[in-house]
């Protein structure tokens, strides 16, 4: 059972714990021009949850106030998952723990952004797939959440609620094809019923 997404928000994290993950700080890297937080972690191995809590105090929850030369953490000493996987069109989390050889317990636990039921995945995004927990605890105040981009692609639309721009537009149910009924409608614009006034005698004609 996958754990449930208690926020929605990013949780900042108290400066002395902030300060803590600078210290046992391992990996480090300078956002460039362009970088957005799902290529960062693609490039560097670091999960999409993992990038998010270790600087928590740095990046916002949408991951909008990225610079240039900025510096991030991408994993801290003990608590480094380096074996990642960049979530594809049409995957679920069966075929991400059948591509991986975990289960979906350890799966859980190294990604707890995931929802329940896997609806949330998205393409793109980049999760642990470490067969043992490698990921930094999430904060004792709330489960730190990536919040979905709203440009974001669902891995698998048929098992999820999509954004609006990604959802099919209906097609429209065509109009019924009613003739007037039988050409008693007086006034509804159909001529069928003076089609047959003229198979009709004439009172002159009787």
């Amino acid at each position: 059972m996958f754990t449930k997404v208690v926020s929605a928000v990013l949780v900042a994290l108290p400066f002395f714990v902030n300060s803590a993950f600078a210290a046992d700080c391992t990996r480090t890297y300078t956002v460039k021009d362009g970088d957005i937080c799902d290529s960062i972690s693609a490039t560097n191995k670091v999960s999409t949850y993992q990038l998010a809590v270790v600087n928590s105090g740095t990046i916002n929850p949408g991951c909008t106030n990225l610079n240039p030369g900025q510096k991030l953490c991408l994993g801290t000493a003990g608590e480094d998952c380096q074996d990642t996987y960049v979530v594809a069109f049409g995957d679920t989390c069966d075929t991400v723990t059948s591509k991986a050889g975990l289960n979906s317990t350890i799966l859980s636990m190294n990604n707890p952004q995931i929802n329940n039921d896997c609806t949330n995945i998205y393409v793109g995004e980049v999760l642990c797939v470490a067969k043992s927990v490698q990921v930094p605890p999430a904060p004792a105040n709330g489960t730190p959440a990536v919040v979905i981009p709203t440009t974001a692609i669902p891995a698998n639309p048929s098992a999820t609620n999509v954004h609006p721009e990604h959802t099919p537009t209906p097609t429209p149910t065509p109009p019924s094809n009613n003739n007037g009924g039988n050409g008693n409608n007086g006034g509804n614009g159909d001529n069928t019923g003076d089609e047959n006034d003229e198979n009709l005698p004439f009172c002159d004609e009787l």
